[in-house]
């Protein structure tokens, strides 16, 4: 499992992210860094979020064979 930060802004645009906690294999952290910078632009946050930014922390868990 991979823990990731990241920030998005206000129309959803990835501004950073990083690995939080690795998952002890560095081809699995740069694979979920990956995911999500493909998964960008996010939608955007609701109004009634009102911080410029929203920062996120995910939990990715990676399994072989399900």
């Amino acid at each position: 499992m991979v823990t990731l930060a990241f920030t998005i802004d206000r129309t959803g645009k990835l501004v950073s992210s990083r690995v939080a906690k690795s998952s002890g294999s560095p081809v699995l952290d740069t694979a979920a860094l990956a995911m999500v910078k493909r998964a960008a632009p996010f939608p955007a946050p609701p109004p009634e979020v009102s911080d410029a930014d929203l920062a996120l922390v995910v939990a990715i868990r990676f399994a072989v064979g399900e």
